[in-house]
């Protein structure tokens, strides 16, 4: 489906109660008013962020026109200063009641050639961040081929407490309901704890879609007497990869379907197995559903198509990312090109050594890294937080033996109260680097 048949959609959403009132408009309105982008992007979206930031990040973007409601107060002061330093005349103001009652609509036609209709700036945690921009046919697109994986009905509501200023909260949360005609409900920050009670609340949340480090969170935060929510069928992993043993010991605690999947800003989605996927290919991220896929020379996963944000889409786009494909197609990722550690000689993913340590029952998550070492070049450090009493770096090797060759298992062990991560929520590596000699065991 391309947006020019996204007008079929309405039918969809006629089919739902919770999407009958405003429609698309009306998601349009929750990107732009609603949806709050983190301050320290500086975005000029965000009712939050100082106006000068706002003001940057509005020009930085190319933007010229600031969208805002009357009598925003505090907001539309923020808004106003920013306008007036952007300065890219003709300035242009809305009013999103009247622009959203218009009963105006355009053509399949006209739909085809649209513009970039988004742009979003990436969270740098493995780089510099950069602009993307996003078309609404690649975000239609998008929201429809998650909606068919998940097998999405009317009588679906989603949970979403990502960020709305990246991709995946957008296109997943956003576009995916609008495409199956099914609800949503949006929180402004994570909670374990109301994830545990969602049996608990109207209207029943049936499938969420978050990061890593939230089902880890949800996972430490059981008691004894915690049961897990029924209402709930399906759990979506993205934005960073899902290490196998916390797939593992969600499936069995909740019995719902854990999917773990690929994309990133330039393309979403990228790779995802369907629903009746039951972790039978450990590390594997899933067939390709929207871009062609390759694989390098070099082992890095290359995309292309219209889906892909770039300047040519015909051309293949490098993701960063080393993988394979197997003969059916699927594809497991072994990390980013940038954080694979190379010890002596022997290149070691960060991913493997963290699905082999959080099977220790007395570490509730952990990030590992690469530490500068005088004779090796790179050594394996490892960012713990632990659940009670820390292992000791020997307790942990000892215990890894099973899992790991020697050469493969942390020589440096830390621990912290949670890890450190960026605004998607995805672990940052980079910035542990210099950290060696600080409560190393």
């Amino acid at each position: 489906m391309d947006f020019a048949e996204s007008i079929r959609l309405d039918e969809n959403m006629r089919r739902s109660e919770k999407a009958r009132i405003g429609g698309r408009r009306t998601a349009s309105a929750a990107i732009w008013k609603t949806a709050p982008a983190s301050p320290d992007l500086g975005s000029a979206t965000t009712t939050e962020a100082p106006a000068a930031a706002a003001a940057a990040a509005a020009a930085a973007a190319g933007a010229s026109v600031v969208v805002a409601e009357p009598k925003s107060g505090e907001a539309g002061a923020v808004f106003q200063i920013a306008a007036e330093a952007v300065r890219r005349p003709p300035m242009r103001a809305f009013s999103l009641r009247r622009m959203f009652s218009s009963s105006r609509m355009l053509s399949a036609k006209s739909m085809s050639a649209l513009p970039p209709c988004l742009v979003l700036r990436t969270s740098g945690t493995t780089g510099q961040p950069k602009l993307v921009y996003k078309t609404q046919q690649q975000l239609s697109r998008g929201g429809a081929i998650i909606a068919k994986t998940l097998m999405l009905e009317p009588s679906d509501c989603c949970l979403n407490f990502m960020p709305l200023h990246h991709i995946g909260g957008i296109v997943a949360n956003i576009y995916a309901p609008l495409a199956s005609g099914s609800g949503a409900v949006y929180i402004a920050k994570f909670s374990a704890a109301l994830v545990l009670n969602l049996d608990n609340l109207v209207p029943k949340v049936t499938w969420i879609y978050c990061v890593p480090s939230h089902l880890q969170a949800i996972l430490s935060a059981r008691t004894p007497d915690s049961k897990p929510p029924s209402c709930v069928r399906l759990y979506r992993s993205g934005a960073a990869a899902l290490p196998v043993a916390v797939a593992e010991e969600l499936k069995a605690w909740s019995g719902a379907t854990v999917l773990p999947t690929y994309s990133m800003s330039e393309c979403m989605p990228i790779a995802s197995p369907d629903r009746s996927y039951d972790l039978g290919r450990p590390y594997s991220v899933g067939p390709a559903v929207g871009p062609d896929l390759m694989i390098s020379e070099k082992g890095e996963v290359l995309i292309r198509g219209p889906m892909v944000s770039t300047d040519n889409p015909e051309e293949w786009f490098a993701t960063g990312d080393l993988g394979s494909i197997d003969a059916d197609g699927w594809l497991t990722l072994t990390g980013r090109a940038k954080e694979i550690i190379n010890r002596g000689g022997e290149v070691v993913s960060p991913l493997e050594v963290e699905d082999a340590c959080l099977r220790h029952p007395r570490i509730a998550a952990c990030v590992c890294f690469a530490v500068p070492h005088d004779a090796l070049g790179e050594a394996i450090g490892l960012l713990v937080v632990p659940r009670g009493a820390a292992p000791t770096l020997a307790e942990l090797r000892s215990f890894l033996e099973p899992y790991l060759a020697a050469a493969r298992r942390p020589q440096y062990i830390c621990t912290a109260p949670a890890l450190p991560v960026g605004p998607t929520g995805k672990p940052l590596r980079a910035g542990l680097r210099p950290r060696r000699g600080r409560g190393y065991a």
